[in-house]
């Protein structure tokens, strides 16, 4: 087993890298994830003769709780005290933070050694404290595969800026426990075998071997990396639909897995690509980024559709508001897939391009603009389509304001996620469609048929607050989900239907009409039909609600907003909500 450089740093000079400010942060350990806002993670029990004081690995901060120190199948995760959320201690667990501080040490010699010291004084700190296969930090494959992404990164870089300051002693030390994790990594991958299922955390499994084995000559490597290879390129088939969106009903999981696809194609394209259709797969990844600028809103960040967990891979630059991280700002995953587009026409398979490419757009590519779809079906239902729905019994009608010019502007349809995104020059009207649930993994879907946003370069109306919590506070995780926080008409049954945190189930179908300045969606459900028509006129968007059963029509609570996972604030006062009562 022996470890491969892949980095060429000489041509990471220059590059942007995070400002001081967040480097002294994170020489005091200090972090700010998921709402945590700059806290320190030193253990406070600690008397520690030396500089270097010890991190909390276990800890979700926010409650004061540790988990305690179990094997893999304990009950680690379950009856846990309200409020606690163990996002919170695996958040910490991906080292987000040291692929930036790997790059600051590039950019800045006068700190390379003060850089190198804690990186050696932090892993010796988590490998003494996290045993292989042991605790909150090897409970979930996902969050071993990410962690293992960033210190491979991190370890190649600092290796060659300093390689005298790395003794055999720790190398062998770290090398062993990064090769190792691939075991724990196969051991627990992330797939249902009787059913088949998989999502976003499957992905991750595959492309945190493919990264390992990329970074290490051995015969296991290449085994286990050829076939993470072809089961990676067989899984995007799956997993990602013909419009080139994520089969999970939602935006921000569209991201991660785009960036986990992007990231499995660079080790692919560098070492596993025996029997692959490469091809295929930058064909899908093209796809793929056509979505993401489509789910990228006027004011630069992404419109929030069904859940949101803001996972991400690599971060190179975390953008704040105030003391807060924007987790909805993803133009780093925007670039990468730009890039990967760009760095293949090159034939250039360094990895430090692809670094590079978070960083800076520098690579278009071959874009394509989805104009107005003027077909009329999407899927169609069954019972009769309500063709004369002027005639149903249930009305009701309302107009929203609008502040852009609509005398003209560009319509794109994801006709398969079921989402219509209608832009002017400054403001842009997301329209959520019926999408193929018959293709669709419904785990983080939410309620939100027939509902609307409205986003301008200062403010979102009616925006969707994506989902706060996994496992802090139940009742809001369900109500950010079900039709009370969308605008949607409201009947007795729900278009989906929630048995657990994860387990959804839908009967809907329908077919969505495209026609000049008006949008029909029409969907049947559980024997109710509803029809929703937008109609766009230059100053107002009219919305017009037809049924054969009585409904409501509520406005979406506008006194929060989200800044991502784990992030709601009460508008205003910047006030951080953990619970809506």
């Amino acid at each position: 087993m022996r470890f491969i450089h892949r980095i060429d740093i000489r041509q990471l000079n220059c590059t942007k890298c995070i400002d001081k400010e967040i480097l002294e942060h994170y020489f005091k350990h200090e972090y700010n994830f998921l709402g945590t806002g700059w806290v320190s993670w030193n253990k406070s029990e600690c008397k520690c003769q030396e500089s270097y004081v010890p991190i909390e690995w276990h800890k979700d901060i926010l409650f004061d709780y540790t988990f305690q120190e179990e094997y893999f199948d304990s009950n680690l995760i379950k009856q846990l005290p309200q409020g606690v959320d163990i996002k919170i201690p695996w958040e910490l667990g991906r080292m987000y933070y040291w692929p930036q501080l790997s790059l600051y040490a590039i950019n800045h010699t006068e700190m390379r050694d003060e850089i190198v010291r804690e990186f050696i004084n932090q892993m010796n700190d988590f490998m003494d404290n996290n045993k292989l296969g042991i605790g909150v930090q090897f409970y979930c494959a996902m969050e071993i595969s990410i962690r293992s992404i960033n210190l491979l990164m991190s370890y190649d870089i600092l290796t060659q800026l300093l390689p005298e300051r790395f003794d055999k002693e720790f190398t062998e030390k770290f090398e062993r426990y990064l090769y190792s994790q691939l075991n724990v990594i196969v051991d627990r991958l992330e797939l249902d075998f009787f059913s088949g299922q998989s999502g976003n955390h499957y992905l991750s499994d595959l492309c945190g071997i493919l990264w390992i084995c990329m970074y290490f000559d051995s015969y296991k490597s290449d085994k286990y990396g050829q076939a993470a290879a072809k089961e990676f390129s067989r899984e995007i088939g799956l997993q990602f639909l013909e419009d080139g969106s994520n089969y999970e009903c939602s935006t921000g999981y569209h991201m991660l897995s785009s960036e986990l696809t992007a990231l499995a194609y660079v080790a692919m394209r560098r070492c596993f690509n025996k029997d692959i259709d490469m091809v295929g797969v930058l064909e899908r990844i093209e796809k793929m980024r056509d979505v993401a600028d489509i789910f990228v809103a006027v004011d630069g960040k992404i419109v929030q559709i069904g859940d949101y967990d803001s996972g991400r891979v690599i971060k190179l630059q975390p953008v704040y508001r105030e003391s807060m991280e924007d987790t909805l700002i993803v133009s780093e995953v925007s670039c990468l897939l730009n890039a990967v587009l760009f760095v293949n026409a090159k034939g250039n398979w360094a990895i430090e391009a692809v670094v590079h490419s978070y960083l800076d757009n520098y690579a278009e590519g071959k874009k394509k603009d989805m104009q107005w779809n003027t077909s009329e079906s999407t899927y169609e239902g069954k019972g009769p389509i309500a063709e004369k729905y002027e005639s149903m019994p249930y009305k009701k009608y309302r107009e929203i304001p609008l502040t852009g010019e609509w005398e003209r502007f560009k319509c794109k349809n994801l006709k398969e996620f079921g989402l219509i995104k209608l832009s002017d020059d400054n403001e842009d009207i997301y329209i959520r469609t019926i999408p193929n649930y018959k293709r669709m993994e419904l785990a983080h879907a939410h309620d939100d048929v027939f509902s609307y946003q409205i986003i301008t370069k200062s403010r979102r109306e009616g925006e969707d607050l994506g989902s706060i919590a996994y496992t802090s506070d139940i009742v809001t995780r369900m109500k950010l989900a079900n039709s009370e926080y969308h605008n949607v008409p409201i009947h007795p049954g729900a278009i989906i239907r929630k048995s657990d945190y994860f387990i959804s189930e839908t009967s809907a179908e329908g077919e969505v009409k495209i026609r000049d300045n008006a949008i029909e969606i029409i969907v049947h459900w559980n024997g109710i039909c509803h029809v929703r028509k937008f109609v766009v006129e230059e100053k107002c968007l009219k919305i017009f609600d037809y049924s054969d059963e009585l409904f409501e029509v509520r406005e979406v609570n506008d006194d929060f907003y989200s800044l991502g996972y784990g992030q709601l604030y009460r508008r205003g006062t910047n006030e951080h909500v953990r619970k809506i009562s």
